[in-house]
């Protein structure tokens, strides 16, 4: 029988990492919740509220719904993410993605959720990579997700050209200093962040190019 878990990602480099390459990396030390986890388990995808570095303006959201593919196993190259190597990971397959900057918002639900036992500290429960989720909060997430999600092809930003793959983030698109690439990834997604006008001239060119779309920048850094 397939368990759900609240994945716990609280930076936007490992987020756009993990929905741009449909996987999980975990850190080296020994979590039980990460050696539990199997194929079939069910993910929700939960961004802290200073992921995007702005903790007064944002809240933890749930953003995704995603099953386990994989086997936990030793990575050939471990990840790093701010100088932290992640050595263990598994695959992913996210079965839907609300639109960047939504989500079903955590705090509101916590006097509800039998995972956190204590509504005073309840953050202190989210530090670490796997919340184990009894089935009743599973399904109060799903639920609650459900009509705001959607398909990840939809909602996920995608990178417009092989060239572009290998862009740093932060880095400039192309010569305009105004256009900083927030999320790049092998499997084609990126988020662009720049003024409104310049987005729109941006995905016009690309559009007539290379019949491809870039992000509007909502999920801001």
């Amino acid at each position: 029988m397939s368990e759900s878990y609240l994945l716990i990602l609280g930076d936007r480099e490992p987020i756009a990492w993990v929905l741009g390459e449909r996987r999980i990396a975990f850190p080296a030390t020994a979590r039980a919740e990460v050696d539990r986890i199997a194929e079939g388990d069910e993910l929700f995808v939960y961004a802290t509220r200073g992921a995007f570095r702005n903790p007064t303006r944002d809240r933890g959201r749930v953003i995704a719904r995603a099953a386990v593919t994989s086997p936990v196993t030793v990575l050939d190259e471990p990840v790093t993410f701010a100088e932290r190597a992640f050595p263990r990971g598994c695959d992913l397959r996210i079965d839907s993605l609300a639109p960047w900057g939504g989500g079903v918002e955590l705090r509101p639900l916590v006097d509800r959720l039998a995972a956190f036992p204590d509504a005073r500290s309840w953050s202190v429960r989210l530090r670490r990579p796997l919340l184990h989720l009894p089935e009743p909060d599973a399904a109060l997430l799903r639920s609650a997700l459900a009509p705001i999600a959607g398909p990840v092809d939809e909602n996920l930003p995608r990178l417009p050209s092989p060239g572009e793959r290998t862009r740093r983030l932060g880095s400039h698109v192309g010569d305009d200093p105004s256009l900083r690439i927030l999320a790049s990834g092998p499997r084609r997604t990126m988020l662009v962040h720049g003024s409104p006008q310049r987005q729109r001239a941006l995905r016009e060119t690309l559009r007539v190019r290379d019949r491809a779309t870039v992000g509007t920048g909502e999920w801001r850094p």
